[in-house]
């Protein structure tokens, strides 16, 4: 009688910071990859460098996010697939800006799954008014192009949209709610307090 084949157990955790536009989410990440060692994916990031590229496609990817739209799937996809070969063995993934619609989250899913990774969805919420201010202020100092009042519009627009369909998706133990209020280091603070939990810190 053949033996039924054993089901492996996970052998890492993705973190996924999400939130709006303007929650806080990449500079969470930047503190929490700095102090864990762990990779970090900012796809916000990853697709301004390719838009900086001299061919065509990076100039309609430009045109896209200038517009407050979502990067096309395939290139999300791309890039999400490219971090995880290079990843796959490390114990800890933190990934922010990324997925933001249910067809990334498939493509998330399906990645998690195949390197054996249980996936953590942490939902950083925020009034939209305290994200609009934020990202009023970001424009003015950084100047970004996705900054600009049509473009904040857009993103919030989808960013609701988005936000219950992703949430559902993630459902049960692989999701959590934190609030994204206050100051960068009392959001930490509840961030860190959540991966002791999960035996991540």
């Amino acid at each position: 009688m053949m033996s039924k084949k054993r089901k492996q157990s996970p052998s890492g955790l993705v973190l996924i910071l999400y939130g709006g536009p303007g929650s806080g989410k990449s500079t969470q990440a930047e503190i929490l990859t700095r102090k864990l060692k762990a990779p970090q994916l900012n796809m916000g990031e990853a697709l301004r460098q390719l838009t900086q590229k001299r061919t065509p496609s990076a100039r309609e990817l430009r045109e896209i996010l200038a517009r407050g739209k979502l990067a096309p799937l395939a290139v999300s996809r791309e890039i999400v697939k490219d971090f995880f070969r290079q990843h796959y063995s490390e114990p800890l993934l933190v990934i922010d800006g990324y997925p933001r619609s249910i067809p990334q989250a498939q493509t998330l899913s399906s990645l998690a799954r195949k390197y054996r990774k249980r996936v953590l969805f942490v939902f950083l919420d925020l009034p939209i008014r305290v994200a609009v201010d934020r990202l009023v202020k970001r424009a003015r100092e950084e100047g970004r192009a996705d900054d600009q009042p049509k473009a904040i519009a857009e993103r919030l627009r989808i960013f609701k949209r988005e936000a219950k369909k992703l949430f559902a998706f993630f459902g049960g133990q692989e999701r959590v709610r934190v609030s994204g209020q206050g100051s960068v280091d009392e959001v930490n603070k509840r961030l860190e307090s959540l991966l002791k939990k999960t035996g991540r810190l």
